[in-house]
């Protein structure tokens, strides 16, 4: 297990360890063979020569070319003869650390470090040799960490470092206008800061990061303890207590979420395999997404080993059915280049070819044997051009020790001014950074034979990616869907709206309404002194009329509210309003007119005592205004505290089933506030109470049959199918949801068929009987029956004495009479009451003499 010490205090201890166990050098004696003193390097790789393999001997044979071809060189340390002392830290940190306190207690003096191929290695190893005064250049440290100079003065690195490849990427993603990006990443210290330096670029660079995710391999917590935790989507989601697959599942789920198309990891290779499990059982591939991986994963990764079976549920097609096409961002060079001479005087061909010759070295990452190649001749140019300076005052690298901080000053420069000609290419540094060609590389070809291929190049003087490039074995981006993805993809909206049949039908409708309507009102006006009119209450019958054009309105209005296609946000709250008080008003206005004059007939006939009730159409008006008062203070309230607003709220979002690169989303646009439902329930229980008590009334008053006084029966079938369809018309709003033409027609339904079968049943009679010019009672006779709650009464009259009534002009006269009358006929049944317990006494008393 590889251990990672991170804590600060660690090193501190460890410094003063070795300040104590090791006596200050202040002279060394070096050995001198052949007039050419003998100076150490320490060569710090990952195993030793007997183990065959691009780690172990290719390292060591890497290093031993390197210094063959220094020594040879007569320009090149002309007093000193180079060697290498070699360490072996199996990518363990503690053994590093070990191995550097043996280094620096042993004779003789290390003049420089080379190798450390592990980030991890390098981080615990080069923490302390600030202190030491000594230069280190890895051939593979990539990690960011590394670019702290204050903790890191004398690091340097023949490669790339993360930094340089995130620059890359992060031209690659602009170059294409992806500007929504998801970035995967194990927590851990190599890779969390990588990713972290990965997101704050992307985000200075304007590029959204939809989707951050840091995977932290625990598996304790079962799935039902997370359904409680999270909820989608979110931002940025970093899960220590999560099992590994639910976190897979639910980070591809975020991604889905949010339509990101582009996908980044900085994972470790086995974690990595079983992200990109669930991602094939999550159908995050295909010709729709795009992978952007690291460069230094082997070839053919993607194949499931046998240790991979037990933990990866993928097969290699499934894994590669995810991979294919996917792109890598890393360094590369071209071995085969055979043209153009390196700082050796050997070819990079001439040079791999030699490597090629030692028995057991492998042909498997060449590229790390030509970066510890590179790395031995950095510090060995900065060695030379440091003891050319110091001879010119007479001084020399012998006089080097862990504490001549002026001499490691002259070697840090030397080696921040290096520029040659090595086998990875012109090595040089810009800002202690390696600069160097990135190639994009993409996965082309079948499972068998696919490989990663040269199809860009990152230039870092220029900061662009050259696709039309001449180099050898170039190639041209094979893309899954025929052309570059859109990351986020063409998002089209369209407005739910409805449909302009219906608009159309429901408009004329309501405008034929508005033409009754002010024909009825026109009537109304024309004949109010009309004696069969002026018995009905005009004055009502003008406001009922108004009430009713005013439904109407709203259905013009509502159908305007539905059509979005021209409206501004601004002109949308105007219409909200207006359709909601239109509709209220219209109502008040209307069944307040019905109500009032049903209540008037209510106390009329209701009335069981001799005083006489005088009940003007002034009251009644009064009623109405009183009504709509109530209207205005909850708009005025309301409108104030919670204005309605034009919200719009996502119904539906599918992909294009024609092109990939487009989505199409369906807004619904409505009207709404912070309290709605709160302010519709006080509007909506207002006029429930007012529609309950109309409702009693108009049953209360059902028997009552004077036409010359009042439309009881016409208004009380009009209150019920006024309470009808308004709880028919709440009930299938509810019920429709986002069906928004059949919400349309419903209510616009609902409106006009009660506001005409209401306004028909008040108008037509009239209309009738002024068109017959007859009078609206029977000239012969009339009975009148009245209802109360306390029982059944019957008048009769002739129809002469009932005639004398009807030359009557005045309601309120006729309403005077007819209490009188009234009043009459409860004194008659009290004397005749008296006159049988009379009789019944004088029955009595008969009998009593009799018997």
């Amino acid at each position: 297990m590889e251990i990672i010490l991170n804590s600060k205090s660690k090193f501190i201890l460890l410094q003063i360890s070795l300040l104590l166990l090791i006596k200050p050098i202040r002279s060394i004696s070096h050995r001198t063979i052949s007039n050419k003193t003998e100076i150490h390097i320490a060569a710090f790789l990952p195993y030793p020569e007997t183990v065959t393999g691009y780690l172990g001997l290719d390292q060591v044979e890497s290093v031993k070319e390197a210094l063959a071809d220094i020594n040879n060189k007569d320009y090149m340390l002309k007093h000193y003869r180079l060697k290498a002392i070699f360490y072996y830290t199996k990518f363990n940190a503690g053994t590093a650390v070990n191995d550097f306190i043996h280094m620096v207690a042993e004779k003789p003096i290390k003049y420089g470090i080379i190798g450390l191929l592990a980030s991890s290695v390098s981080e615990v190893v080069c923490l302390t040799t600030k202190d030491w005064n000594l230069a280190t250049i890895s051939s593979s440290s990539v990690s960011v960490t590394m670019n702290n100079r204050d903790k890191f003065p004398y690091f340097y690195r023949t490669t790339l470092s993360d930094a340089s490849y995130i620059e890359a990427q992060i031209t690659f993603v602009k170059h294409f206008n992806w500007s929504n990006i998801a970035v995967v990443y194990d927590i851990s210290s190599t890779y969390s800061p990588t990713a972290s330096l990965l997101i704050n670029r992307l985000r200075e660079s304007n590029v959204t990061v939809g989707s951050s995710l840091g995977v932290l391999q625990i598996y304790d917590h079962a799935i039902e303890n997370i359904k409680g935790k999270f909820s989608l989507p979110q931002r940025r989601c970093i899960y220590q207590v999560l099992s590994l697959p639910l976190k897979y599942y639910f980070c591809l789920a975020l991604s889905k979420s949010k339509q990101i198309r582009v996908i980044i990891t900085v994972m470790e290779l086995s974690g990595l395999k079983k992200f990109l499990c669930k991602a094939y059982y999550s159908k995050i591939y295909g010709k729709k997404y795009i992978w952007i991986f690291p460069g230094y994963y082997p070839e053919r990764w993607y194949h499931i080993a046998d240790e991979d079976v037990a933990s990866v549920n993928c097969t290699t097609e499934q894994l590669f059915e995810v991979v294919k096409y996917s792109f890598a961002i890393y360094r590369s060079f071209n071995r085969n280049e055979n043209v153009t001479k390196t700082i050796s005087g050997k070819t990079t061909w001439e040079t791999y070819q030699h490597f090629h010759s030692i028995p057991r070295i492998t042909r498997i990452h060449d590229h790390l044997k030509a970066y510890t190649y590179d790395a031995m001749w950095t510090l060995a140019l900065a060695l030379n051009a440091t003891d050319t300076q110091l001879r010119e005052n007479n001084r020399s690298l012998l006089e080097f020790t862990y504490r001549s901080s002026h001499i490691m000053r002259i070697i840090n420069k030397k080696i921040k001014e290096s520029s040659f000609q090595g086998l990875t290419g012109h090595v040089s540094y810009k800002k202690r950074e390696r600069v160097e060609k990135v190639h994009i590389l993409q996965l082309q070809g079948n499972i068998t034979q696919g490989t990663m291929v040269t199809v860009g190049i990152y230039h870092f003087g220029i900061e662009r990616v050259q696709f039309d490039t001449n180099y050898p074995n170039s190639h041209s981006i094979t893309w899954p869907a025929g052309k570059p993805i859109k990351s986020p993809p063409l998002l089209v909206i369209t407005k739910l709206t409805v449909s302009s049949t219906a608009i159309i039908i429901f408009d004329i409708l309501a405008g034929v309404g508005i033409l009754f309507g002010l024909g009825f009102l026109l009537f109304n006006i024309i004949n109010r002194k009309n004696r069969n009119i002026r018995l009905s209450s005009p004055h009502l019958n003008t406001i009922f009329a108004i009430g009713c054009i005013l439904c109407y309105l709203d259905v013009i209005v509502l159908s305007i509210n539905t059509d979005h296609s021209e409206i501004t946000v601004k002109n949308l709250n105007v219409l909200c309003g207006t359709q909601i008080w239109l509709l209220c008003y219209g109502f008040t206005l209307a069944f307040g007119s019905l109500f009032a004059k049903t209540w008037r007939v209510y106390r009329i006939f209701a009335n069981k005592t001799s005083k006489i009730i005088a009940i003007k159409d002034w009251h009644l008006i009064t009623t109405v205004a009183n009504l709509l008062v109530v209207d205005i203070v909850i708009f005025i309230v309301w409108t104030s505290v919670d204005e309605l607003q034009g919200t719009i709220s996502t119904i539906t979002t599918i992909d294009d089933p024609n092109d990939p690169d487009i989505r199409i989303q369906t807004d619904l646009h409505y009207c709404t506030c912070r309290y709605f439902p709160v302010w519709l329930g006080i509007v909506c229980g207002y006029k429930f109470l007012l529609l309950i008590f109309g409702s009693f009334l108009a049953f209360e008053t059902r028997r009552v049959n004077m036409k010359v006084l009042n439309d009881s029966k016409f208004i009380g079938f009009s209150i019920y199918n006024v309470s009808v369809f308004c709880l028919l018309g709440v009930l299938s709003s509810i019920a429709v949801g986002n069906q928004e033409t059949l919400n349309y027609c419903l209510r616009s339904g609902c409106i006009i068929v009660c506001t005409t079968v209401t306004m028909i049943m008040v108008f037509l009679p009239k209309v009738l009987v002024w068109k017959d010019a007859k009078s609206f009672i029977e000239p012969s006779s009339h009975i009148m029956t009245s209802s109360t709650t306390s029982g059944r009464y019957d008048i009769k009259r002739e129809g002469n004495r009932f005639g004398r009534y009807l030359q009557l002009s005045d309601l309120s006269k006729l309403q005077t009479m007819l209490q009188q009358k009234y009043k009459t006929y409860h004194k008659l049944r009290q004397e005749l009451a008296t006159l049988q317990d009379v009789v019944n006494d004088l029955k009595h008393r008969y009998q009593c003499n009799h018997s």
